[in-house]
């Protein structure tokens, strides 16, 4: 029987984060949430737009979201964002800590 072990290549803990000004916001990158987003941002309707907020942004999260009031317009780039950046199709804006050896 064959074997794989695909522990080391695994994301186990790693949530990707949105900055907004001085505001940092975790995003749900969980399979079963992205899984029902993909589904959610099929339609463009504002109950769609609620759902897909609440799978990608855990409450807390989201209460920092919500505390910034943003717009409409930009609250719908920060959702657009992260369905990209949980997708994987967004680099925009990628600081990332870069190492050498």
């Amino acid at each position: 029987m064959k074997k794989i072990d695909l522990t080391e290549k695994l994301k186990w803990a790693e949530k990707p984060i949105i900055k907004i000004k001085d505001t940092e916001i975790k995003v749900n990158n969980d399979a079963a949430s992205v899984l029902q987003l993909v589904s959610c941002l099929k339609k463009l309707d504002a109950d769609s737009m609620i759902e897909a907020a609440q799978l990608l942004f855990y409450p807390e999260e989201k209460e920092k979201l919500d505390s910034l009031g943003l717009c409409f317009e930009d609250y719908m780039t920060v959702i657009i964002s992260a369905a990209g950046l949980v997708g994987g199709n967004s680099d925009e804006g990628e600081a990332q800590t870069h190492t050498t050896t």
